[in-house]
């Protein structure tokens, strides 16, 4: 059986900006698709209401950065795209781990990029080809190359 490193799957699930606010982008709520939009439809109970305030939130730039904020302000209506329940079952899976230190993960990241690939295929008994494709998924992700400059 194989263990992907959980380093990896932060990167591959985009979820490194949540291990440290250093490496999170802040994005303005000027850019948000809802600026302009009468906010009464975000609260509405009527479901096609809803359905159209979800609409404007799937074409947002700053969706996911308005559902982390409505799940740590624990907001009511709908926001980033979900209503409360939604978010109540994200933060039920999210609470379903725990999330490794800055300083793990960077190590981890370190250890599949420097150590050789037989010495990396043989820790986590992936063939050699699954750590080039690590390698490669760590370069390509801004938010690791970011965490990895700030922990050095």
């Amino acid at each position: 059986m194989t263990a992907r490193p959980l380093a990896i799957t932060l990167v591959i699930e985009e979820k490194l900006e949540t291990l440290t606010p250093q490496v999170a982008q802040l994005k303005s709520y000027e850019s948000a698709a809802c600026r302009f939009t009468d906010t009464e439809m975000f609260f509405s109970e009527d479901q096609l209401v809803a359905a159209h305030a979800k609409n404007i939130c799937f074409r947002c730039p700053i969706q996911q950065q308005c559902l982390k904020d409505a799940i740590q302000g624990q907001e009511a209506g709908i926001w980033g795209g979900t209503t409360e329940t939604e978010r109540q079952e994200i933060i039920e899976l999210e609470n379903s781990y725990i999330l490794p230190s800055v300083q793990e993960v960077s190590a981890e990241l370190k250890l599949i990029l420097n150590l050789p690939t037989e010495h990396v295929s043989k820790k986590y008994r992936v063939e050699p080809r699954t750590v080039h494709r690590w390698r490669k998924t760590i370069r390509l992700s801004k938010t690791a190359l970011r965490l990895l400059d700030a922990t050095r």
